[in-house]
């Protein structure tokens, strides 16, 4: 967890942890960050939740994996006004479980390109045991963002990402399923 603090510290903005939080503090918690940021660039921020791959469409997203959820379009016009170089973070998974972060020793790594600040998290193999679906997505992802992340649009590396899920699951013999909850979409691949 110090190593988050630090890394983030070290664009220059301050660290917030939220657990178990209501909508309004999350929304309080992002006009903070817009103060922090607004004259700045603005802050991208996307939370994978616990089993379920959000549709990246939009490109600013926070919500609270295991509470209440702010709809995307509110994020995205509270920062619309905003034209600089964008910073996304992308930190994952969040699931509400406070020893989730702390015991399975999220690494975060850090690429500079374009102007564009990716942060992404790097998880480590024993994270396997508590949600395959979603280890094998975050892993995905990870290796996509890295490698694409400074050539590729946003909505392009997801769709990538879905893609390689994807047929990592039927090559396993799985049916995938498809839903829509809370404006996520939520795949459930049955064996």
């Amino acid at each position: 967890m110090e190593r988050l603090r630090r890394l983030w510290r070290g664009f220059g903005y301050r660290v917030f942890l939220l657990r178990n939080v209501t909508k309004e503090q999350l929304k309080d918690t992002i006009e903070s960050m817009l103060k922090i940021v607004r004259g700045e660039r603005p802050l991208m921020v996307h939370v994978l939740g616990r089993a379920r791959a959000q549709d990246l469409s939009t490109s600013i997203a926070y919500t609270a994996p295991e509470g209440p959820s702010i709809e995307s379009q509110w994020i995205v016009d509270q920062f619309a006004p905003l034209k600089t170089n964008k910073v996304f973070f992308f930190l994952g998974p969040c699931d509400g479980l406070e020893d989730a972060i702390e015991e399975d020793g999220v690494l975060m790594n850090a690429s500079d390109s374009s102007g564009t600040v990716t942060v992404y998290a790097n998880e480590p193999e024993n994270f396997q045991g508590k949600d395959h679906a979603e280890f094998i997505y975050t892993k995905v992802m990870c290796k996509v963002f890295t490698e694409d992340g400074g050539s590729s649009d946003l909505q392009s590396m997801v769709e990538k990402v879905n893609g390689i899920v994807d047929k990592h699951y039927e090559n396993m013999g799985c049916t995938l399923i498809k839903t829509e909850s809370l404006g996520f979409e939520e795949k459930v691949y049955l064996k």
